[in-house]
Order: C-alpha cells, then sequence, then structure tokens
C-alpha cells in the first residue's frame, strides 16, 4: 500500500504534517505491507484512490478501538458509514449516540458536556498511529499498526467511573441490614467490608455507631411522615396483641386506614415497646393512649382490635367489677395462650381506676378470624371428644392411627415426603385439617401400603369414610378463615356474608354424610353462639351492604328492608354533615334556604342506583361520593388483628437468641423500619 496516500489521507484529517518514509516504515515492520500487497494486487500499483479508500475503511475501525474513552461506550451495530454505541456512565438510562466510522468528535462532546469528571480522571493512555484527536502529533511516535477489525469490549467496573457513589452505598447497606434483620456489627466484618470493597473500591463502609445514628435519623424521619400522613386521615383502625420472646414482653400495634379516593387499604406499625412488671389494665390503657396521643390518632380511632386472648384479657379483669361469662374461666389443663372473650369496650370505659382522673377511650372489636378459629379448634373437638359414644370412638380411633403414621413417617425419606403438611405432636386445628387433607389425596391402596411398610395399623374402611367428611365439614371453616385474615382486600363488610355463606354451606353437607353429620350441626350452633349477635348490629350491616361484591345479596327480604332503611338514613346524615351551612358575615351567604332540602333527595337517588348496579368491583364505590364515605367510615376495621402478628413475626426474626441483648428502644426501631419500609421508609 502506498505510503504517501496513507501520509496525504492522515494530515487531511489532522492537519499535522506526516513523512510518508515514517508510515511506510510502519508498515514494513508490521509485515502488513506486504501481505495487503499480495491478497490485494491493485494496492500495489494502480488505481490510488482505491488504495486510498481502503486504507481509510481499516483506519475508521482502528480509530474507535484505539480511543482513550473506548471504555466508557459499549458497540450496538454498524448503521452505514456511522457506528451505533452505548454510553455505559449514563446507566440505568439508555442512552444510544451515534458517531463516524471516522472520528470520535460526537463522543468525545457527549463526555465534555455530561461526563466532565470522568474525562477528568481517566488516566490518558499512549496514542496509536491511527488514534487522532486534539493529541495526534503523538501519533507519529507509534511503531505498529495493526489493521485489524474493532470488537466491542465489555466495561468492567474498574474501567470507567460508574462506581456507586458513597451516598448510594451507605442507602444500600442500611436497607441490607434493615430489610433482612442483620445484626449491626456484621459492617464491621472483615469479610462485609471486604465485599463492599470489592465492588466499590473508592467507597468507604460506615461504623457500627454510624450505622445506628442513620437508623435513629430514619425512624424520626418516618414518624414526621406517619403524621403527615395521619393529619389527611379522618377513621383509623388500630390493632393491639403482647408478644414475649426471650423473658420480654412487648405491646405491638398497628394502623389501618383507607384511602379517601382510591378506598384503597394502608397499613403500618405503629409500635412495638416494651412493658414491663404485671400486664395490668392501667399499664395497657395508658400504653395505648400514649401511642394514639404520640402519632395524633387518639380522636380518629374507630376501634381498637384485639385477640382477647386470656392473657391479654385477664390484665383488664382485674380492675373490672362485672359478671363472669361462661368461657371466662381458663382450664387448668389449657394452654396459657387459650382465647377467652370478654366485652372489653365495657372494661375500658366503666371500670374504676385507682386513678379516678385518669380517662382513657378505648373501642374494641372481637377478632372476627379468632372467634371462627375457636369454632373450628374448640367447639367443633369438644363436642367430638364429649359427643355421642360411637362418633367419639370413632374420632379417637382414627386420630390415634394417623397420628402414629405421621410419626413413623419420618423415618423413610419417600414417606415423610407424601405428609409435607403432617401435623406431627401440634395437633392445631389448622396443621390437622391441612395433614388430613393431604392423608385423603393418597390413593387407598398407596396408603395401604405405607402403613404395612411402617407397621402401622391400617385405617379402616369407617375411618377414611370419617376422614372425608371431617374433611367435608371443616373446609368451608378454612376458606371463610382464609377470607378473614386478609389485609389488602379485607373489610369487616366481609364478615356477615362470609358467616352466611358458611351457613349455607354447611346445612347443605351435612345432609350428605353418614357418620359426622351430628359434628356438622355441632358447628351450625357454635356460629350461631358466636355470631348470633353480629347480624344484629348496625354498622356491621352498613359495611356489608356498602361492599359491591355483596350489597344485599346475602339477605333474605325482610332483613334487606331494615338494611335497606338504615343505609338512608346513614346517607342523609352523612350529606347533612357534609353540606351543613357554615355561619358566615356575609349576607348572601346566610340566607340559604333550600340547600337543607335537597341532599336527601340526591342521597336516596345515589342508594337506589347503588343497588341497581351491576358491577361489583370495588371501584364501583368510587361513582357514588355518598356511599364512598359511608364505606370508609363502616369498612375501615379489619376483621382479624392479623396485622399486628405479622409484625411480632418479623420481630422474631430480629430478637434472635443471639442477639437478645439488643436494646429495647433499637429493637423497635428495626421493626418498625421493617414493616413500614413500603409504606414509607
Amino acid at each position: 500500500m502506498s505510503s504517501s496516500a496513507i501520509s496525504s489521507e492522515l494530515a487531511e484529517n489532522s492537519g499535522t504534517l506526516v513523512r510518508p518514509s515514517t508510515v511506510r516504515r510502519s508498515l514494513v515492520r508490521s509485515g502488513l505491507h506486504g501481505r495487503l500487497a499480495a491478497k490485494k494486487p491493485y494496492l500495489r500499483r494502480g488505481n490510488k484512490a482505491k488504495r486510498l479508500n481502503y486504507a481509510r475503511k481499516h483506519r475508521n475501525w482502528v480509530r474507535f478501538q484505539h480511543w482513550r474513552f473506548r471504555n466508557a461506550f459499549t458497540f450496538k451495530e454498524e448503521k452505514g458509514k456511522n457506528i451505533l454505541v452505548e454510553c455505559n456512565l449514563c446507566r440505568p438510562k439508555e442512552k444510544v449516540l451515534s458517531t463516524s466510522k471516522s472520528s470520535t468528535s460526537n463522543l468525545k462532546k457527549h463526555l465534555e458536556r455530561v461526563h466532565a469528571e470522568y474525562c477528568k480522571k481517566t488516566v490518558k493512555h499512549s496514542v496509536t498511529l491511527l488514534d487522532l484527536d486534539e493529541d495526534s502529533s503523538l501519533a507519529v511516535a507509534s511503531k505498529n499498526i495493526k489493521l485489524v477489525q474493532w470488537q466491542p469490549v465489555q466495561p468492567t467496573l474498574h474501567q470507567f467511573s460508574s462506581c456507586p457513589s458513597q451516598e448510594t452505598v451507605d442507602r444500600l447497606i442500611m436497607d441490607f441490614i434493615i430489610e433482612d434483620a442483620q445484626a449491626f456489627n456484621i459492617v464491621e466484618q472483615p469479610s462485609f467490608i471486604n465485599l463492599v470493597k470489592g465492588l466499590a473500591p473508592n467507597c468507604r463502609v460506615m461504623c457500627r455507631q454510624t450505622l445506628a445514628e442513620r437508623v435513629d435519623q430514619a425512624y424520626e424521619n418516618m414518624k414526621v411522615q406517619l403524621k403527615a400522613k395521619f393529619e389527611k386521615v379522618h377513621t383509623v383502625c388500630t390493632t393491639a396483641d403482647i408478644w414475649r420472646a426471650h423473658g420480654r414482653s412487648f405491646l405491638g400495634v398497628t394502623a389501618h386506614w383507607l384511602d379517601s379516593n382510591s378506598v384503597e387499604r394502608h397499613s403500618v406499625a405503629l409500635a412495638c415497646c416494651r412493658i414491663t412488671g404485671p400486664h395490668t389494665y392501667n399499664l395497657i390503657a395508658a400504653k395505648l393512649e400514649e401511642i394514639h396521643a404520640a402519632f395524633e390518632i387518639h380522636t380518629k380511632v374507630c376501634c381498637t382490635i384485639t385477640d382477647n386472648g386470656y392473657n391479654f384479657v385477664k390484665a383488664f379483669k382485674e380492675f373490672a367489677n362485672f359478671p363472669k361469662t361462661e368461657g371466662d374461666q381458663a382450664p387448668e389443663d389449657e394452654e396459657e395462650d387459650t382465647v377467652m372473650f370478654s366485652d372489653l369496650n365495657h372494661i375500658l370505659t366503666e371500670c374504676t381506676l385507682d386513678d379516678a382522673a385518669t380517662k382513657f377511650s378505648l373501642p374494641h372489636q372481637q377478632c372476627a378470624a379468632h372467634t371462627l378459629n375457636l369454632v373450628a379448634a374448640k367447639d367443633a373437638h369438644d363436642f367430638l371428644s364429649t359427643g355421642p359414644l360411637a362418633l367419639k370412638m370413632l374420632f379417637q380411633s382414627t386420630i390415634a392411627k394417623c397420628s402414629a403414621l405421621w410419626n413413623k413417617s419420618k423415618m423413610s425419606p419417600q414417606v415423610y415426603a407424601l405428609f409435607a403438611e403432617k401435623a406431627t405432636t401440634q395437633l392445631k386445628w389448622n396443621l390437622f385439617f391441612r395433614a388430613c387433607s393431604k392423608m385423603r389425596s393418597i390413593p387407598e391402596e398407596v396408603l395401604h401400603n405405607i402403613c404395612d411398610g411402617l407397621n402401622v395399623e391400617r385405617l379402616g374402611e369407617t375411618e377414611l369414610t370419617f376422614l372425608d367428611e371431617y374433611c367435608s365439614v371443616m373446609e368451608p371453616l378454612a376458606c371463610a378463615l382464609d377470607i378473614l385474615q386478609g389485609e389488602s382486600k379485607c373489610f369487616i363488610g366481609y364478615l356477615l356474608p362470609t358467616i352466611s355463606a358458611l351457613q349455607t354451606k354447611l346445612g347443605a353437607v351435612k345432609h350428605k354424610l353418614k357418620c359426622a353429620g351430628p359434628m356438622a350441626d355441632a358447628v351450625l350452633a357454635a356460629l350461631q353462639k358466636r355470631f348470633g349477635t353480629c347480624f344484629e348490629d348496625c354498622k356491621l350491616i352498613l359495611a356489608s351492604i356498602t361492599i359491591p361484591q355483596f350489597r344485599m345479596r346475602w339477605m333474605n327480604e325482610q332483613s334487606a328492608e331494615q338494611a335497606y332503611g338504615y343505609l338512608l338514613s346513614e346517607t342523609s346524615l352523612t350529606v347533612s354533615e357534609t353540606q351543613a351551612p357554615e355561619m358566615d358575615t356575609d349576607d348572601d351567604e346566610f340566607f340559604q334556604f333550600d340547600s337543607c332540602n335537597k341532599p336527601s333527595l340526591g342521597s336516596e337517588d345515589e342508594v337506589f342506583q347503588f343497588f341497581r348496579d351491576g358491577d361489583k368491583t370495588l371501584s364501583c364505590v368510587l361513582k357514588y361520593p355518598v356511599i364512598k364515605q359511608v364505606f370508609i367510615t363502616y369498612n375501615t376495621p379489619l376483621p382479624s388483628s392479623a396485622p399486628v402478628e405479622r409484625m411480632f413475626s418479623i420481630g422474631g426474626r430480629v430478637l434472635t437468641p443471639s442477639r437478645n441483648q439488643l436494646s429495647d428502644v433499637l429493637f423497635e426501631k428495626m421493626v418498625l423500619l421493617r414493616f413500614n419500609k413500603g409504606e414509607v421508609y
């Protein structure tokens, strides 16, 4: 290839005089001159333009390949006389740039304009002969020219300055500690420091004291954000419970409300504070009132939901002066967590405290999910254990053989896999029901072979029939319990339709039973005993009929007429409260006579249209402003106290035996930040 051709082309592009002899010597030394001449005879003599185009083509590839800032870009594709590259420094935003094959000026302008610091920090590499930019005068010093096709280079973290900033590293470390409930001293472990340094060599790892300060700051910011949210809310529901771990007791409180625009449920944790000493009424009441007042919601709480456990209610009994109801006394052999029920609202509002000046307003609501669990775990099993002799013996023999089979299944991994949902030795109702369902899903022949292989007595035909019927009766209960334990899409208005549907299903099932018919009657009687008064509660009725999925389809004609009257009265009252004329000094604002007569008619029309609307989605409520307001007022409460139990499950991850010395204040901050991460943090 003619060295004069390359020399003239270089001079034309760079404005620098390059001696042809220098170029020729470089081509000869690299062996390229001979190979090109052998491959392309016209490069040796003849058409000068072809020789120049060939040199230009190869030189364009080498230009970008040996550019000092090439690692800041990723090659995408070749498009005519241009190439498309993606800027690695702009990630995660995708920035695709186009530049000429013979020039990198567009890319360099992008770096100088957007990534000026990168240009300053990047070490200047030696420039090859064909790397023609502002330092092209140094190109003459290069002795080797390799005209090979350019291949995109995958950049690494060390090849360009896209390492995360110190602020980002600190935030990620804090998220890791809080999200996974890690101990604070992990930031001082050499392995963790090496991990962070390997990913971000220019950043440092915060010490334990700094991490604690960041957690304190995040906790204070969380409280400020929660107060700001509660200022826009008119009705709040809270759940409360006491949790014990490693000799310490904690009172947990969560808050729940509905968005006024989308009726979407929001849930946050308010406290997981340490309580010491006996769980007396004045202590628990004062703690709850203190927590409500700290977030300025003590006047907005519509009810506080608890699971009514025996140990929780026992604290209130010491200061209550009311006759004991059936079931208040726990049997001596009953576990400490046995659930008992009392009128907690009566206790909290009418009991005399030692300090007569202290007044608390703590409206209470019974946990419906816990009550339904008692129907299955206590009432049904009590009937099977003390009912008709034939049914009692059948139940005991079936339980004995099932327990022996579940215990023996540990000896065989294959059999253990079949009973993955077995109840082992803890025969709690939900585990027992799942174990029975799993067993009945196994073919009868396979089940007999398993019993023979494990040397366990086979279940007889009558016992297998009883298991089938037991599952038939308990399956609707299990489905209803799953519905009531929901949180994001569950409202207190689900309670009455769920219990009504449960009674209907059990009434249809009991006529098909051969052995467990009396058991179905006992469950129906327990449902009537525990939930019978709920169907007379005006608030629960309003909450149910304002849910588009139900309306009044679950009610009989007489109850529907009564519920319709309740809703008309409530909507008229709601409209009159929201549109009541305010006192004003202006005479035109004062004399408004017809404004008080119109809302009642409008509210009645709206109620009528709501019940005629066939839309069953929750968004249907948004079309009716008055119905939406009634819905938010009466459906803010939850039917269960499951959210506070979920918060305690997070506490169990934080307060482990190896971290038993964690301070109470720091423990509470970790639990609340973890629980509220999706809402405010």
